[in-house]
């Protein structure tokens, strides 16, 4: 119901990406995620778990960004990326293999993110 709480809860917790929102699309340097419906504010917060993540080819990415560290975690691999001065981890298959500093693209369901009011830390809901 709000950031306090999605950015405890969950292992790793919740990605909280500051950004703006305008016509459904959430953007901010190196993530773009469209089609997440007609909110009130554009100063937003954007929240997605790691595990609502996918692999995918930069060129089809909603995050695109170089890989600051990675971890074999037994039934995935967690990675984290850095996105402007901030990181946001990501759950990839136990297989994947990746370098330090290769530049990656995950996918994310619209329908898996959450928006966050940048000044009341609530979370927003369509019209």
């Amino acid at each position: 119901s709000n950031m306090f709480v999605a950015g405890f809860i969950g292992s790793p917790a919740m990605n909280l990406i500051p950004g703006t929102l305008k016509d459904g699309v959430f953007a901010v340097p190196g993530v773009r995620i469209s089609g997440l419906g007609h909110f009130p504010k554009t100063d937003v917060v954007l929240g997605v778990r790691a595990e609502d993540m996918t692999v995918v080819s930069p060129d089809n990415g909603h995050i695109v960004a170089d890989v600051f560290s990675f971890e074999l975690m037994g039934d995935s691999t967690l990675v984290m990326l850095k996105i402007n001065d901030q990181f946001v981890s990501a759950k990839a298959p136990k297989e994947f293999r990746v370098t330090m500093g290769q530049r990656v693209g995950f996918a994310i369901d619209p329908r898996h993110c959450f928006l966050f009011d940048r000044q009341t830390e609530s979370r927003m809901r369509p019209e």
